[in-house]
């Protein structure tokens, strides 16, 4: 019997766990278990991360923590402290435009999508707030068609799961006992029915709800860890059907297990239970995925696009100054361009910057398979969507633009904030992890030796990923022994190391970089103008005015 799972490198980094799946524990026991079996065959979980690794794992793993709280701290905050030395509207400004691309881009596609969701419900008659993507749609419809009942779909699609663990995919292997065990226990929690509530009075509904979530919660980390305990991998996985001639779906062992029990429940139980076709179901949930996904990006597209535009205006409503804020002698009211060449080569250089952006998101995400690529797989925007969102937000900021500096500014912070978090990003985490511990690294290409030059670079950036702190506990079946803890060491470092040179770079380094820049050219630009509007020297040690003057003082002797 065959399982496995697979860590999409930054991708994974940036939309890998439901923040409702997670629990944040008062005693920093986070997000992680000890696996003992007792007499009745049962297995139980208890968490046992420090404050140290559980705020780690959080950082590697959660995207709404990831994204949020540790944006806001590495650059949100930063940025907004350095830019109010220049003046207190700069810095307003700077944390409005900040704190809005962290709302926008990682917060809102969420709700935004189940909100899609949930208002097409009525109109398909059916449960439409599911996050598995179509290709892990058909994946598990090809398995259901081959069942003839839950158990055999779920022994079905685990026994195509492999998982890579540093540079080898494993197949699950399990005693006939455990065999049992996991099918037994990813068929029960597939039949946990959220909507059956028999209890009378609001509270009572209320309570056997959450019942039913927590439920749910616990016996998906049940599943998750006794896959997981075999095969050594949590981040990486693909599933391959016996006799399929698809490609392997490549996941992650959390959405693995999340979309079995959903489409399980909601698609193959309940679809059919009210006459609805299988196949009528998948066509009118990919018609969902493809407008919630549709939907959310446009409307946030369009958001993002306007955010710096509204944020200038609201700085010129505070202010009654035009120009850009940035300049230290903003508040003399005398910043704005006025001049035509240099308006017209302003509007050139927006022209090119917008055209850039499409040139990076046509290279990095590419036309081939477009809809696929921008579907979402849980309530946070994918990498692809974070692309596109974060386009259209630095898109605006070029537009949005008042001279040349700010568009300068625009450039170099955004576009080398593209190519650092939605490129290169994580690369000195994997660095400092590969250097301490190479056992740290997992790589997804078999043919790595033979890359040379560029195509070793891309291959590091692309194919290698760091195991997280479920798959180092996992080395040893949960146990925290001496080994372990070594490694989750090193691991916390590399992690932090990441999080570190992002805020350094990015948060300090790009925003004072760009002040000393500014601060000079304006200096110049003030000199220039200065020396443009001083009067000229005429014969001898006369200037214009004084010959003027002179020449009016003589005739008035006359």
């Amino acid at each position: 019997m065959g399982f496995n799972y697979m860590y999409r490198d930054h991708e994974e980094y940036i939309e890998s766990l439901n923040l409702m799946d997670l629990t944040i524990k008062a005693n920093c026991n986070i997000y992680n278990y000890s696996l003992q079996k007792k007499d009745n065959g049962n297995v139980s979980f208890k968490s046992n991360l420090g404050c140290v690794s559980g705020f780690m794992n959080l950082a590697q793993n959660n995207a709404a923590f990831s994204t949020g709280v540790v944006d806001i701290a590495g650059m949100v905050a930063p940025r907004t402290a350095i830019d109010a030395q220049r003046n207190e509207h700069a810095g307003a400004e700077t944390f409005r435009r900040e704190i809005m691309g962290t709302l926008v881009n990682n917060v809102a596609p969420g709700i935004f999508a189940l909100g899609i969701a949930a208002a097409m419900k009525p109109f398909m008659k059916m449960q439409t707030t599911i996050w598995a993507n179509s290709e892990t749609m058909d994946l598990l419809k090809e398995a259901w068609d081959k069942s003839g009942d839950t158990k055999e779909y779920v022994k079905n699609v685990l026994s195509g799961v492999k998982g890579l663990d540093g540079d080898k995919w494993t197949d699950l292997k399990m005693s006939v006992e455990k065999q049992d065990i996991l099918i037994n226990k990813m068929t029960d929690l597939i039949k946990i029915n959220r909507d059956t509530v028999s209890e009378k009075g609001i509270i009572a509904q209320l309570k056997s709800k959450i019942k039913t979530y927590n439920d749910i919660k616990k016996g998906r980390k049940e599943v998750e860890a006794l896959i997981g305990e075999q095969i050594k991998a949590r981040n990486n996985i693909k599933i391959s059907l016996n006799g399929s001639t698809k490609e392997p779906l490549e996941t992650s062992l959390e959405h693995l297990v999340r979309d079995m029990r959903d489409m399980g429940e909601h698609i193959f139980t309940k679809a059919v239970n009210k006459g609805i076709n299988i196949d009528t179901a998948i066509s009118r949930l990919k018609k969902v995925n493809v407008t919630k996904s549709a939907g959310t990006l446009g409307i946030l597209c369009v958001v993002d696009f306007c955010v710096q535009y509204v944020n200038r205006k609201i700085t010129n409503k505070k202010t009654g100054k035009k120009g850009f804020v940035g300049y230290k002698d903003f508040e003399n009211g005398d910043c704005e361009l006025k001049d035509s060449n240099r308006k017209r080569n302003l509007n050139i250089g927006k022209a090119l910057g917008v055209a850039a952006l499409v040139g990076l998101n046509a290279v990095f995400i590419g036309r081939k398979n477009l809809v696929k690529k921008l579907e979402f797989k849980n309530a946070f925007a994918n990498l692809n969507q974070i692309r596109l969102l974060f386009s259209a937000a630095v898109a605006g900021r070029i537009v949005a633009a008042d001279d040349s500096n700010e568009l300068r500014e625009t450039s170099t912070r955004d576009f080398f904030s593209y190519f650092n978090w939605l490129v290169l990003g994580g690369i000195v985490a994997k660095g400092v992890a590969g250097k301490s511990d190479s056992t740290l690294l997992n790589n997804k290409d078999e043919g790595y030796k033979d890359r040379k030059g560029l195509d070793k670079i891309c291959h590091w950036i692309q194919d290698i990923s760091i195991k997280s702190h479920s798959e180092v506990l996992d080395i040893n079946s949960g146990k925290l022994n001496n080994e372990v803890k070594v490694k989750l060491g090193i691991l916390n470092k590399s992690i932090g190391a990441g999080l570190v040179y992002s805020t350094i770079v990015l948060g300090i380094g790009i925003p004072i970089l760009n002040i000393l820049l500014t601060n000079k050219k304006r200096d110049e630009e003030l000199a220039a103008l200065k020396l443009n509007t001083a009067p000229v020297l005429v014969k001898n040690k006369y200037t214009y005015k004084e010959k003027l003057n002179n020449q009016l003082f003589a005739a008035f002797i006359k």
